[in-house]
């Protein structure tokens, strides 16, 4: 019998991912954005790596987050224009 393991709840993360969101959205270029973001994923799991997590959890969280944290990009990108803050 095997255990799913819930890295990061949505609940706990959601903190994590609204700052990173942010301070990515501040990047005036889309590739300077691009490659931070990918360095920051990588980094993450580098850390999971290390802890010994399984490449397929690995990927499955990194792809996760990193959907949430555009989701956020965009959602800030959007209430920028509209001429609301986030």
């Amino acid at each position: 019998m095997s255990t799913k393991i819930i890295l990061f709840p949505t609940t706990k993360r959601i903190g994590t991912i609204r700052k990173w969101g942010y301070s990515l959205a501040c990047y005036p270029k889309i590739t300077t954005r691009e490659k931070v973001l990918r360095h920051r994923l990588n980094t993450f799991a580098e850390g999971l790596r290390k802890i010994g997590f399984a490449e397929d959890e690995i990927a499955r969280e990194t792809t996760s987050l990193e959907a949430a944290i555009r989701q956020e990009i965009s959602r800030l990108m959007m209430a920028a224009r509209a001429g609301r803050f986030a």
